[in-house]
């Protein structure tokens, strides 16, 4: 069963993610970089929406810890780093990853996201897509 991906443009004038999660990341957006936007690719590969749970937990308590921060390492072939995953046994059934430029960036603002684009990409029991900070810097919920 594939699902038709969905583009959609975010200005975050509007706080949206800050309206939508009750959190402060949209205040903590750079203001070189106050355009945003997603795009959703979910399909019946995608994570499932209770499988995506306990990779937001996991970045949550990530984010508390003060030492803690996501960070994308990889500057060379698919410039990406997988951050945080839910793999219960030997299967993962949801990740996260950062991509693009090599940056870092808090784990409680990357869960937000995560969230962000699981709210908007939902589509029959999955999630998956991409939320660009800009042009440079991605993150993959796959």
């Amino acid at each position: 069963m594939a699902l038709d991906p969905v583009n959609i443009r975010l200005d975050f004038a509007d706080n949206d993610l800050e309206a939508e999660t009750g959190s402060e990341a949209a205040a903590e957006v750079d203001a070189a970089t106050r355009l945003e936007f997603f795009a959703c690719d979910t399909t019946s590969s995608s994570p499932r929406l209770h499988d995506i749970d306990p990779l937001i937990a996991r970045l949550r308590y990530w984010g508390k810890q003060n030492w803690q921060v996501c960070s994308n390492g990889n500057g060379h072939g698919s410039k990406c780093s997988k951050v945080g995953q839910y793999k219960p046994g030997n299967e993962e059934l949801s990740a996260v990853s950062l991509c693009g430029e090599k940056r870092s960036m808090s784990c409680g603002r990357l869960a937000d996201v995560v969230q962000h684009v699981k709210n908007r990409c939902a589509s029959a029991r999955y999630a998956g897509g991409r939320y660009y900070f800009g042009p440079y810097f991605w993150m993959a919920l796959h």
